[in-house]
């Protein structure tokens, strides 16, 4: 048998008449105005608090490593990288960068020549920068065998933000080890370094990076070029940083006569000075010459 509850009435609640006196009438009107300011204070506190609280739990939290992923602590050991790039398996290694890297008498192919030398079969494949996509490949070294593969961004004329703005594209598989080449083309020290830097972040936590600091030019843009170089070195020279350096820069300084080392345009390397990058490079690598 189903109840009725009863309707409560709010004819049968009784409220108090207010006082006759008006200044008692004022005391309460001030007190009540007293409360309801406390109230409202102590809620927006509350809400305050609750917000920088949540604020700060969002900003602690970083990039969410995949279980299958066991994160590198510590600077990118590029001898350990050598030895993978000779090693009987299937690698990749992902270039990205602009125009100092990406013609077949630059350091890019350069290496892949030297890596088939020692054994390993190499497949590159080539950026179009016009297409924005990866167009022609090229094949080195012993076939039947396990292939490292190196995909080639190396966009002419381009810098970090083309990179930043194509970095799917340009980084189409996982890769085992990342170098980027970036420098020339940057309108401002700056933007350099904050966009290598916003691209190492991209890169899995186990992905072995490097940073290649680029040649010197003889140009009127030989300072901002210095400027970019000595910016990139400070940002990645701690060993709590996980790109490893790779410093063309020193090597081209160090040289007896810069300028053979660059084209006519003072500041392109030459043929020699993409085979000094290039030793420079499989050096750091600790690669048998």
């Amino acid at each position: 048998m189903m109840q009725r509850m009863a309707k409560s009435s709010k004819r049968g609640r009784a409220f108090p008449s207010a006082p006759s006196d008006p200044h008692k009438r004022n005391l309460i009107i001030a007190g009540v105005l007293g409360l309801v300011m406390v109230v409202a204070v102590g809620v927006g506190l509350a809400y305050d608090q609750n917000r920088l609280a949540g604020a700060e739990a969002t900003e602690s939290v970083g990039y969410e490593v995949p279980d299958d992923v066991t994160p590198v602590s510590g600077k990118t050991d590029l001898a350990a990288v050598g030895q993978a790039l000779l090693a009987p398996e299937p690698y990749v290694m992902t270039v990205v960068g602009d125009s100092t890297g990406n013609g077949e008498a630059e350091w890019v192919y350069i290496l892949a020549q030297h890596l088939s030398r020692l054994g390993r079969s190499v497949l590159i494949h080539d950026w179009d920068p016009d297409l924005n996509q990866y167009t022609t490949e090229s094949k080195f070294g012993p076939g039947g065998v396990p292939t490292l593969t190196i995909w080639n961004g190396s966009a002419a004329g381009k810098n970090t933000v083309y990179s930043q703005a194509n970095w799917d594209a340009l980084v189409p598989e996982t890769p085992n080890f990342v170098v980027f080449s970036h420098a020339h083309n940057q309108t401002d020290v700056s933007q350099g370094v904050s966009g290598v830097t916003q691209m190492v972040r991209r890169t899995l936590p186990d992905t072995a990076v490097a940073v290649i600091l680029q040649n010197p030019r003889l140009d009127d843009a030989a300072d901002r070029q210095a400027a970019t170089v000595a910016a990139l070195r400070k940002q990645f020279e701690s060993e709590a940083a996980r790109p490893a350096l790779i410093d063309v820069w020193t090597a081209f300084q160090q040289a007896p006569d810069l300028a053979p080392l660059l084209e006519p345009d003072r500041f392109h390397p030459s043929r020699a000075g993409e085979e000094l990058w290039e030793q420079v490079v499989s050096t750091a690598l600790a690669l048998p010459q």
